[in-house]
């Protein structure tokens, strides 16, 4: 294998193994001592690949973000054709490909920027950038949906999403992707709900 590969693959496994120990620990309460035991690999292995922990944390958030665009891409898709079943399907599909960890590590991630300027200040910019990439995407899937509240309603909708996915395991009977899909309809299909 080349180094270039090597590299490639080590990055992956420290990426892979940090999801889960932040997952587990949280931002404060992991270390890179963790991370680099949960990838078989040396904390000198980290440090060659992200300059602090911070960064690996950051990495890893933007890494899991960007690998779910092109599904929620096909759900914004379906909501707006109003095929709802399918709609919940790609929603529960996105939920089971990113695990608890994963979900957590967003959690942790948004409440780290709210409590630190310096990162609030990045998060910021970075969630501008996704929220008017998602905007143009619903536009696109729609025709070209014209309205002025819809950057709000895309915003409203990822909260609603955090909301339902820290419910999830404290409500009995909450049917997470039915109600994210009915909500998102109403609000994207302009019906009150």
């Amino acid at each position: 294998m080349k180094r270039a590969e090597s590299q490639v693959q080590t990055r992956q496994a420290l990426l892979n193994a940090a999801v889960e120990v932040f997952g587990e620990h949280g931002l404060h309460g992991a270390t890179l001592d963790d991370v680099a035991s949960r990838a078989g690999l040396t904390k000198g292995a980290v440090y060659s690949n992200f300059g602090s922990k911070e960064e690996l944390f950051l990495e890893c958030f933007t890494t899991s973000f960007n690998r779910r665009r092109p599904t929620a891409d096909k759900l914004n898709q379906l909501i707006l054709d109003g095929d709802l079943d399918g709609a919940s399907r790609v929603y529960q599909q996105i939920w089971a490909d990113a695990d608890t960890a994963q979900w957590l590590l967003g959690i942790e991630f948004l409440l780290w920027a709210k409590r630190v300027p310096r990162i609030r200040a990045m998060t910021t910019e970075f969630l501008d950038q996704a929220t008017t990439a998602t905007v143009e995407d619903v536009r696109a899937v729609s025709n070209g949906m014209e309205r002025p509240d819809l950057r709000s309603m895309v915003i409203a909708l990822a909260a609603l999403d955090l909301g339902l996915g820290l419910l999830e395991d404290l409500v009995d009977d909450l049917d997470r992707p039915r109600t994210y899909v009915h909500v998102a309809s109403r609000l994207l299909g302009g019906n009150p709900i």
